[in-house]
């Protein structure tokens, strides 16, 4: 494992929220994005460092191919960053779910992209959970 000469950040408490709130919802995708900000100030504490998301992920339809979605803190760019793939998308309708923890910079923002290697047509929704300090 790399550490890369950066001091852990003191964490005092994790706020979970009553409701999820909605951080993104990308229907009807067949095409990549490139990495794209989502802001999480209206779901967070400006002392946040950390958003506890769901991922949800349906297949809307298949052809070939599989999907990925990958997101990393704002600002960075790491050769290895956190991500799903959903590997020979199934040829009928099919919906998954994941959670995944993610780093916020000063502004509260971590960033996602998305890549196709095939023909297929994917809605995906993103929902803080959770917030730590």
């Amino acid at each position: 494992m790399r550490i890369l000469n950066k001091k852990p950040p003191v964490l005092s408490k994790a706020t979970w929220l009553a409701e999820g709130v909605e951080l993104l919802n990308l229907a009807n995708q067949t095409s990549n994005v490139t990495w794209t900000d989502i802001d999480c100030t209206a779901a967070t504490s400006a002392a946040a460092k950390f958003v506890l998301m769901k991922v949800q992920i349906h297949t809307d339809s298949y052809t070939s191919g599989r999907f990925l979605i990958n997101f990393r803190r704002n600002g960075e760019t790491p050769s290895i960053t956190q991500g799903i793939e959903h590997p020979n998308v199934a040829s009928t309708v099919e919906y998954i779910m994941f959670q995944v923890i993610m780093g916020l910079d000063a502004g509260n923002i971590f960033e996602y992209s998305t890549i196709f290697t095939g023909t297929c047509q994917i809605d995906v929704s993103l929902y803080a959970l959770a917030y730590i300090e």
